[in-house]
């Protein structure tokens, strides 16, 4: 069907833009080069993020993987990339980087309201785990459970992305 076809074209660019990925890590040895690379990659991505008021806010143009997906390098690379260059960048300003004893993860899912509704999964579904992964490597003391609870919603909106706000 056309639906497969698409949906396998875009696995293959997502692979193939992973290769290219690691390519010019290995090709580029030049790591100012490298470092512009990748805040180009953030901007490119779209990921943004704030902290005010004791919340961590981040916005990414992408919807959370399925739990069945095999490729999710597609946002966990870039928030990676994306967190390490705003700690670094508030670091070298004296700026505080939160870091969380406990807290709430949540989760806000926005679809697209002009895409088909059957798009919308059920949240326990949505793959997390390797989201929380990151977050804590950067903000949390744990992502145990004990520290962190993780709650999710689902809206429709104008574009698909994923909001979460840590507090």
């Amino acid at each position: 069907s056309m639906t497969d076809m698409v949906l396998e074209a875009s696995k293959t660019g997502e692979r193939l833009t992973e290769k290219l990925r690691r390519l010019s890590l290995e090709v580029v040895s030049d790591s100012m080069k490298y470092e512009q690379y990748q805040s180009e990659l953030v901007r490119i991505h779209g990921i943004e993020i704030a902290f005010s008021e004791g919340i961590l806010e981040v916005t990414a143009p992408v919807l959370v993987p399925h739990r069945k997906g095999s490729y999710t390098d597609y946002l966990y690379k870039p928030l990676y990339t994306a967190f390490w260059q705003w700690c670094r960048k508030r670091r070298e300003e004296g700026r505080e980087i939160p870091e969380f004893q406990e807290c709430t993860v949540c989760f806000v899912h926005l679809y697209d309201r002009e895409l088909p509704l059957g798009r919308v999964r059920d949240h326990d579904n949505m793959e997390e785990k390797h989201v929380l992964d990151v977050i804590s490597n950067f903000f949390l003391v744990s992502d145990g459970g004990l520290y962190a609870d993780t709650y999710h919603m689902t809206r429709m909106a104008g574009r698909d992305a994923t909001r979460i706000f840590v507090m």
